[in-house]
């Protein structure tokens, strides 16, 4: 069949000036005409024809690139159709862009290709394209579209159609605001931004308002509440030297000045750098060519002019030295080769000097005292406190503390001690040993940080290399803590032996150096527990009874690894079952075991503490019927009960709540803290009393401790089930035979009732065909007595064979 197509119309296009309140559309137009070999349009008026449509965009009239493909059905009158390029559906394959993706500025052209179904309603390789392919031209007013690529000259480009909105080239002979430009202009009737858009994240990177001012990473925020500043910079450093601003030299951009503000620490920074790392801090001058700097004031009368406290942790300097000291101006630091001037008498005391750079002895709020050497910055003098710190309150009490520092070999082997005293005796309180070791609470440390006592520290406690964190329990126990016996390797130890490692890997082992999962327990413990001992079933021919079922009422011990209050989620459970760690009994017995799981109920329940569990409603077995009917699948142990479940309040142990609890029993108290079970000490009307004492006199009652807390092996009663589910089936192969055998006997029972109903069909056709006792004894006659028995039997026989 032949099949031409004509291009009629190829798009309309619509440029911004003639429709700029309007959204271009995405189809474009397009009709044909399907002829048939004799050039007949296909499809009538009054009966028209679907067919199934290919159109295919390329880059090239032969060959090149598919860029965009879809199908459509179209209907036929006279071969002509018409359809919107766009409104298909995709071909299995093929890519479906939309249409405006595929008319880019760098493409040169674009040539549409239609493949028409040859009448079986499917496209398939016999269906060729039509050739030509047909390249798509513009209509007239779609030139006009073309100046957007470029802007024509003293023109703008407008957004919305604002004249207040656009972009355009400003230079000589056109200004903006008088102003020779010489290069694009972005503008705006309420201000504008430079972002960054990356996928659906939007980001503002430069922003203005209609007041003329700039900002740099503010967002979203509003640029007026600066004031009349015109450039604002925002950006939350955390780092330690906040960088909102860089301002780099032209010839090497890795020396520096940054300014910032850093919001964490809460302070602004100044500071040079010169090197590619933040690491390498450079000087920072102020007024370099001359002039006076003022710090909390607005004018500066010397080169450094400060209105407040200087603090610095030392002064050095020539000439004169420092002059015009006065106590309450002083902060803290040091003055190690500055002079003093006649000027220190202002400090409260005298001084009197040694040498030519030193003084021995200084008062500061006291006159010097050279015997104890209330400061003394070089000295030759030892068993004093060579800086003496006095406090005097106003009840006349007074305490002492000295920094001392000693000589090795005139007094004893400690470098440096910091000392108070109270009541005439001297405490060390930090000692400095000459190779290196501090002491805390201890003259002898045989560590780095040696700490004779408790440390709290909220910051938590680092130590250098791998030896670990070793805990004194306050009595000399130094065989605990943490350590790191290898690199990335974490290991708890208690009673100078491992108990805990966690592996580089992360893997975590208890009771074993070499973990193979990720967790991993080697070891137990004995638990203590209670378990069913044995049950006995009587049979009769026609019912079971069980006539005995007791729990062993003798504790024994179990083995445990782990013991958990909730539930374990993983997603599956290997029990070890090798033969050989086993002593085999023989095979269970099924018929008992299905009498067993026929007698246990399985139950709908929820759990009583809806706090931890919800309100979930659960479909399981109860222990306390489980026992009843088997014992072996329940044990029972030490366990909480949530049977009381309410809050009280409890000042110095008294807990006000009525309940049953007894003296002796054990309770379960929740506190905001704390939480604990502890023994009831007594009981009264309304209440009872343990040792717990809760800070804010608030407790809630969870419930009594038990002995008796059962549990149940859903294992065993897995393995009950399969136990009984194989006794079903050896009944049910019994039943079958037995069924077997009957439908053998029934089926030997049908083929002689066959052959009976033959033998009296015959012995009825017969009968039938004796009209009368004349002919039977005519018949008689003719072939004697004898022969008629012969012949009913021969024809009785026939009768069975064929099946009548």
């Amino acid at each position: 069949m032949k099949r031409s197509s004509t291009l009629l119309i190829a798009f309309l296009a619509f440029t911004p000036s003639l429709l700029p309140a309007q959204t271009v559309p995405l189809f474009m137009s397009y009709q044909g005409r399907v002829t048939d070999n004799a050039g007949a349009g296909i499809g009538t008026a009054s009966t028209p024809v679907n067919r199934k449509v290919v159109f295919r965009l390329y880059d090239a009239a032969t060959g090149g690139t598919r860029l965009w493909t879809e199908e459509q059905t179209v209907t036929l009158v006279d071969g002509e159709f018409s359809v919107l390029l766009g409104n298909g559906i995709n071909v299995t394959g093929e890519s479906r862009d939309a249409l405006d993706t595929v008319f880019t500025k760098s493409g040169t052209g674009r040539f549409l290709g239609v493949t028409v179904d040859g009448g079986d309603n499917v496209i398939n390789v016999s269906d060729t394209e039509i050739s030509p392919r047909q390249q798509l031209a513009s209509t007239a007013y779609a030139f006009r579209a073309r100046a957007a690529d470029t802007i024509a000259p003293a023109s703008d480009l407008l957004f919305g159609g604002s004249p207040n909105d656009g972009l355009g080239w400003y230079g000589t002979g056109r200004l903006f605001n008088g102003i020779t430009v010489n290069g694009p202009v972005l503008y705006g009737a309420g201000g504008g931004v430079l972002g960054v858009v990356d996928g659906s994240t939007r980001t503002s990177v430069l922003r203005w308002d209609k007041n003329g001012k700039v900002g740099i990473g503010t967002g979203s925020a509003d640029l007026s509440i600066t004031g009349s500043t015109k450039l604002v910079l925002q950006g939350d450093d955390t780092t330690s030297t906040p960088q909102q601003l860089t301002i780099r030299g032209g010839t090497d951009p890795n020396k520096r000045l940054i300014l910032g503000y850093g919001t964490t620490s809460d302070y602004g920074a100044i500071q040079a750098f010169n090197g590619a790392t933040s690491s390498t801090a450079a000087k920072l001058m102020i007024n370099p060519s001359g002039g006076n700097v003022g710090i909390g004031k607005t004018s500066a009368g010397s080169a450094l002019d400060v209105n407040g406290t200087v603090t610095a942790t030392t002064f050095s300097g020539s000439g004169s030295g420092i002059t015009g000291l006065d106590a309450s101006k002083l902060g803290t630091g040091s003055i190690p080769d500055a002079r003093l001037s006649s000027n220190v008498a202002l400090l409260g005391g005298t001084q009197a000097f040694t040498g030519a750079n030193q003084f021995a002895s200084v008062g500061i709020g006291t006159g010097p005292n050279s015997a104890k050497g209330a400061l003394l910055v070089n000295g030759d003098y030892y068993g004093k406190g060579h800086l003496w710190l006095n406090a005097v309150e106003g009840d006349g009490k007074s305490g002492t503390a000295y920094i001392q520092a000693r000589d090795d070999n005139k007094d004893t082997s400690i470098g440096m001690v910091l000392r108070t005293k109270k009541a005439a005796a001297l405490n060390d309180v930090i000692t400095l040993t000459s190779d290196g070791n501090a002491g805390i609470g201890t003259g002898t440390p045989a560590a780095k940080l040696d700490v004779a006592g408790g440390i709290n520290a909220s910051g938590g406690i680092s130590v250098d290399g791998d030896n670990g964190y070793s805990f004194n329990s306050g009595g000399g126990d130094t065989d605990g803590g943490l350590f790191s016996p290898a690199d990335g390797t974490l290991t708890l130890r208690t009673d100078s032996a491992e108990r805990l490692r966690v592996t580089s890997s992360g893997n975590v082992g208890i009771g074993t150096g070499d973990p193979k999962a990720k967790l991993h327990v080697n070891g137990s413990v004995n638990y203590t527990m209670y378990k069913g001992g044995q049950f006995e079933w009587y049979q009769t021919s026609t019912a079971t009874f069980l006539i005995n079922a007791k729990t062993d009422s003798n504790a024994h011990e179990e083995p445990a690894s782990i013991y958990a209050s909730n539930d374990i989620l993983c997603s599956g459970f290997w029990s070890f079952s090798d033969e050989r760690i086993k002593n085999i009994i023989g095979p269970s017995d099924g018929g008992r075991d299905l009498r067993a799981l026929q007698g246990i109920a399985i139950m709908d329940y929820t759990l009583k503490d809806t706090v931890k569990h919800g309100r979930q409603h659960y479909k399981k077995v109860i222990a306390q019927q489980v026992e009843k009917v088997y014992p072996e699948a329940v044990t029972r142990s030490t366990g909480i009960v949530p049977d009381i479940l309410r809050p009280a309040g409890c000042q110095e142990g008294w807990v006000d709540l009525d309940t049953d609890l007894k003296k002796g029993e054990r309770v379960r108290l929740i506190g905001e803290k704390a939480e604990g079970v502890h023994e009831v000490l007594e009981t009264a009307p309304g209440g009872f009393r343990t040792e717990f004492k809760p800070e804010d006199g608030k407790v809630f009652v969870y419930g009594r401790e038990v002995n008796d807390f059962r549990t149940v092996d859903y294992e065993a009663i897995a393995m009950l089930n399969v136990s009984a589910t194989q006794e079903i089936y050896r009944k049910l192969e019994a039943e079958k035979a037995k069924v077997a055998a009957l439908t053998e006997r029934l089926d030997a029972l049908e083929v002689r009732d066959r052959e009976r109903d033959a033998k009296f069909a015959v012995f009825e056709k017969l009968l039938r065909s004796v009209s009368s006792t004349a002919d039977l004894n005519k018949a008689s006659q003719a072939g004697g007595s004898a022969a008629r028995p012969v012949l009913l039997n021969r024809e009785a026989a026939a009768a069975a064979t064929a099946g009548e």
